[in-house]
């Protein structure tokens, strides 16, 4: 790899690191206030995905500080494949509850928490195997010739 090149790399690098960082601080400072309660999913209903994602959509039921609200989401698709894989009616689920906004609340998961965060790791990884495989393969053709 020319020292050109390099330098570009380096730099994205370290651009996509501190984006990584600044989102990862501010998605956990959006969080910090949230409170952890514990929902019922009461319908779970098949929608048509135009835009990809889950097909189901979930209604939970949730108690704060004595009132009754319901959160109508899809799961991330981690989720999906992870531990709400078998989400069903009845089921217990954990939520994250603003107390200032308890009507607004978030499914209590990494994916739902920092998705944000998660797009950029995701983006720098593959950006890293990218660069890696290319680097290694300028090294085998050079070392052919």
């Amino acid at each position: 790899m020319n020292p050109s090149m390099r330098n570009v790399v380096i730099r994205l690098s370290i651009l996509l690191l501190v984006t990584f960082v600044i989102t990862f601080a501010w998605e956990m400072s959006r969080n910090a206030g949230l409170k952890p309660v514990s929902g019922y999913v009461i319908k779970v209903e098949n929608v048509f995905s135009s835009k990809g994602g889950d097909t189901k959509e979930f209604t939970i039921r949730y108690s704060f500080q004595g009132k009754k609200y319901y959160l109508v989401t899809r799961r991330g698709i981690i989720d999906s494949l992870s531990g709400l894989h078998d989400l069903k009616r009845g089921d217990s689920i954990s939520l994250a509850v603003n107390p200032e906004k308890p009507d607004n609340a978030l499914l209590n998961t990494f994916n739902s928490l920092y998705a944000i965060t998660l797009c950029f790791v995701v983006l720098s990884a593959v950006f890293f195997v990218v660069i890696i495989v290319l680097a290694l393969r300028g090294r085998l053709s050079s070392s052919r010739s």
